[in-house]
């Protein structure tokens, strides 16, 4: 009743009624035009995968088993990952004719015992009639094929670098059907370019994770740089809250009481308030780890923003600060965090290089003027030693540092921020002594 065939690629359990195999419903037929045709769908489906983004991959793996499902006439046609143990099969993706029955979500071994062993096995197994076609063991399995009416199947599983990732289903409701080597093969070979196409999807985004984790590293650490500044800024409003609440109740035991100086008074706290909310703000929204939002934005607020945060260190160090903002600057388009993060990184790179060599002036230049093709120019200039020859070529590469105790990746995430905006950063010869870093970034107007 069940015989094995010689595999396509691997082992492989099949059954089919005696004598040699015949089409017996929806098969792909003999005319070279229908083969042709087929062919011509398989080359369509691989080429929609080569340089496909990622973040559009699973809906073409959906509508590639829709048409696969559709041109071979199956009532379901779906895609399933392995969990990490083997033991359960997640379907990701499936596409159901009318009147043919979904995989359940999950597909796990304590359910279909005799199925989940045979694909972690690496076997493919297509059945012509089912449940007749199963061995006696498969006693689950073929009361599976009863309820739900399942009349043949074909299950591919597919391997990812030697390592079983995921396997692809075809089965029919209404009637029975080969599944020879030929199309087997072809079958694969469409499966595996969905499992590459996963692969890379998947690669791309503990990428992804990975960056966002590194980009909150990078904010925790300017901010735990800053933690003095931070805390002396927020300590002035706070300050002045107490001595207007205490000036306050002075007035209110005053006979008659000073209603106008304790309005006054009241109009203070108020005002102080709302500074110390908003530094508490910023430091937030500098340390939460969210995606990228993309937004218009007033770039020469931010600027003064970031400002604020470094003010204090640049008094307690006696560096001069210049700010070239052109009024006729545009809002820029991106993250603002983001960016104001890489705009921070840079300053205090600055502010740490004269501190360290104590120049006999010791300026930081921050300047700002639109670009003619749109967009936004930025540069930020110290009075310091400059950058090493010897460091020009590595200055941006991750874990390279010339700090003590630096960890490198300052710069690399400036610069992976940047160029996620669709910018550029990079460091510019100066004509006077220290450094001098440029970016640019889009405008709103010339963003989509």
């Amino acid at each position: 009743m069940m015989r094995p065939l010689d595999s396509v690629d691997g082992d492989s359990v099949s059954a089919s009624a005696a004598g040699p195999p015949r089409a017996i419903a929806g098969e792909i037929g003999d005319s070279l035009d229908e083969r042709a045709r087929f062919e011509q769908l398989l080359i369509e489906l691989t080429a929609t995968f080569i340089n496909l983004p990622s973040h559009e991959i699973d809906d073409q793996i959906e509508a590639g088993l829709r048409r696969l499902g559709e041109f071979l006439g199956v009532g379901r046609s779906s895609f399933a990952e392995f969990s990490p143990d083997k033991l359960d099969m997640v379907v990701t993706h499936c596409y159901v004719a009318p009147g043919g029955e979904p995989f359940p979500p999950v597909i796990v071994e304590v359910r279909l015992p005799w199925y989940a062993r045979q694909i972690r096995a690496g076997r493919v197994l297509r059945f012509q009639r089912l449940p007749d076609e199963l061995p006696p063991e498969a006693t689950a399995e073929r009361d599976y094929c009863v309820q739900n009416g399942l009349k043949s199947n074909l299950a591919i599983p597919l391997s990812v670098n030697g390592s079983l990732r995921c396997v692809v289903t075809f089965s029919t409701f209404g009637a029975y059907r080969d599944w020879p080597d030929e199309l087997v093969e072809r079958l694969r070979l469409i499966g595996d370019v969905f499992a590459g196409a996963l692969q890379r999807r998947n690669a791309d985004q503990r990428l992804q994770q990975l960056h966002e984790q590194l980009t909150r590293l990078g904010r925790a650490k300017l901010l735990g740089e800053l933690v003095a500044s931070i805390a002396h800024e927020i300590t002035q409003p706070l300050c002045a809250i107490v001595s207007n609440a205490q000036a306050g109740l002075r007035m209110i035991a005053k006979d008659p009481p000073d209603l106008a100086e304790i309005r006054a008074a009241l109009g203070d706290i108020a005002a102080d308030s709302r500074r110390a909310n908003e530094i508490v703000k910023r430091i937030r929204n500098m340390l939460q780890s969210r995606p990228l939002q993309r937004t218009a934005f007033d770039f020469s607020q931010a600027v003064y923003e970031v400002v604020e945060l470094l003010r204090d260190r640049l008094r307690r160090h006696d560096i001069d600060l210049a700010l070239a903002l052109d009024p006729q600057l545009p809002h820029a388009y991106g993250d603002r965090v983001q960016l104001q993060q890489v705009l921070l990184n840079l300053a205090l790179n600055a502010v740490e290089a004269m501190q360290d060599h104590e120049p006999d002036a010791k300026e930081l230049e921050i300047s700002a003027a639109p670009l003619s093709e749109g967009g936004v120019r930025i540069a930020i200039q110290d009075s310091g030693p400059g950058v090493a020859g010897t460091d020009l070529g590595q200055i941006f590469d991750p874990f390279y540092t010339t700090k003590s105790g630096g960890l490198g990746m300052g710069l690399a995430i400036c610069r992976t921020i940047v160029e996620a905006h669709g910018g550029r950063l990079w460091l510019e010869a100066s004509a006077s002594r220290g450094a001098r870093f440029v970016l640019t970034i889009p405008a709103a107007e010339a963003s989509p």
